[in-house]
């Protein structure tokens, strides 16, 4: 089965209506036949993005529940890996610009992308 790496701009469109991209998340999730893969900083950008009184009691069922959806796999906040993001970010620095550990998870899991650029386009790693 193929992974996705699911960003916070997935997550936050799928669970505030109010956002512009929120239709197109939830077609794309009736599609979707890949497991999620995604880190516990991307939970934690979620929380922040929809840290709203009108959001916190969605927000804390969705971070409740997500650890046991079988379909997705959450990667942990280690320093190791964000030592190795951060050195993948300083290496390539002067030739694009991203988040080092994301990009360390897709390697390293050999992930498909769900990409914060709105049009939910897949990239291979």
């Amino acid at each position: 089965m193929s992974r996705l790496f699911a960003d916070a701009f997935y997550f936050v469109a799928r669970l505030n209506r109010a956002d512009p991209a929120h239709r197109r998340a939830n077609e794309l999730t009736g599609r979707l036949r890949q497991h999620l893969i995604t880190t516990e900083w991307v939970l934690t950008e979620v929380a922040d993005a929809l840290c709203h009184p009108q959001h916190r009691e969605t927000v804390a069922r969705f971070l409740e529940i997500l650890p046991d959806d079988p379909t997705v796999t959450i990667i942990p906040a280690t320093h190791d890996l964000f030592r190795e993001g951060l050195h993948f970010l300083l290496q390539s620095v002067r030739r694009m610009n991203f988040d080092g550990p994301r990009f360390v998870v897709y390697r390293a899991t050999n992930t498909n992308g769900l990409n914060a650029t709105g049009s939910f386009l897949v990239t291979r790693w």
